[in-house]
């Protein structure tokens, strides 16, 4: 059997083993976070546009082999606008400034242009989000900025034998990040009360 042969029957082979994981990821405050009290229900969740342009709505990621091939596929259970609007209402709840949609006196949008992760000889996991923050009633921005996440965690190179769920627990602690990073920004924090009478 010739190189080439052998090179192809390898890629069929690893084909042959790949597989596709539906995962989930959620916002959790870091532990020991107290929230500021009393809850002031401030910021409704809008509209946030999916901008990123491979692999559908819900794709996350994966853990490929020596030749880049994907060997395990990562997907999330929902689509990904679904699943960075539900951290960014968990990580409203957790500072007790969430409000229901239609009831905010702001609304936080946003455009997601990055989220994913990977693993090829180094686990990597991205976050980029453009967010903007709204006037519910005359829908004039208050505030906007990009925020960006970039993880990267030493890795075995481990093929077929990498972990799903560590590369999943890296892209749901790179997306805590984000959501963190942006509502607790100093600039967001300070729109806010420059508008409050």
């Amino acid at each position: 059997m010739g190189r080439r042969a052998l090179l192809v029957a390898v890629l069929l082979a690893a084909s042959a083993l790949a597989c596709t994981t539906t995962v989930p990821l959620r916002y959790q405050p870091v532990a020991g976070y107290q929230p500021p009290n009393p809850p002031t229900p401030l910021i409704s969740i809008g509209e946030l546009h999916n901008e990123r342009p491979e692999h559908g709505s819900d794709w996350l990621g994966a853990i490929r082999g020596g030749f880049g091939n994907r060997l395990k596929t990562l997907r999330l259970e929902q689509p990904v606008v679904s699943v960075v609007g539900d951290a960014f209402a968990d990580g409203l709840r957790a500072r007790n400034l969430y409000a229901e949609p239609g009831q905010g006196k702001y609304v936080l949008e946003g455009t997601i242009v990055k989220l994913d992760c990977s693993e090829y000889f180094n686990l990597e996991a991205h976050a980029h989000l453009d967010l903007r923050l709204l006037d519910a009633a005359t829908r004039v921005e208050v505030f906007s900025s990009p925020f960006r996440v970039d993880q990267t965690e030493a890795g075995l190179g481990a093929g077929i034998f990498g972990s799903v769920e560590t590369l999943r627990v890296l892209a749901e602690r790179t997306l805590r990040e984000l959501v963190d990073r942006a509502l607790d920004d100093p600039g967001l924090r300070k729109s806010l009360q420059q508008q409050q009478p």
